[in-house]
């Protein structure tokens, strides 16, 4: 197996070092979940740190992560309101409507509304954009 990670970009593949030395596919994907059923995609920081422990400064796990750090941990708040719909949930979800509607909110909205109003703005900005 070839010890070292691709990060595939535009027109080349560039290797990440990394810091294992492991001889199969099963030894690196039972390290890197760390005794958890699945690797945790949800929370940036999680991310950030499996990747500088794995990676030789974290590349290019860190580096993209710098600029969307936020939206991750957005969509890991609505994902909470959905599944969990507790007080925490309802707190953080409010959070998420500030961020991206950037008011306070009388009422809140279902994630579903939230997503779909997010969507028409970005679109709706789009077109304003092209008709310039």
């Amino acid at each position: 197996m070839d010890r070292r990670l691709r990060w595939c970009g535009c027109r080349s593949v560039f290797p990440a070092n990394t810091y294992l030395r492991l001889t199969d596919e099963s030894s690196a994907r039972k390290l890197i979940k760390a005794g958890y059923k699945f690797l945790n995609w949800a929370k940036p920081d999680t991310i950030r740190e499996t990747a500088q422990n794995y990676i030789e400064n974290g590349w290019p796990l860190v580096d993209m992560l710098a600029t969307r750090t936020q939206d991750l941990a957005d969509c890991e708040r609505i994902r909470n309101k959905i599944a969990h719909n507790s007080t925490e949930a309802v707190q953080q979800f409010s959070v998420v409507q500030r961020n991206l509607l950037a008011t306070e909110r009388l009422f809140d909205l279902s994630p579903g509304q939230l997503l779909k109003n997010s969507i028409e703005e970005k679109e709706s900005r789009t077109s304003r954009f092209l008709l310039m």
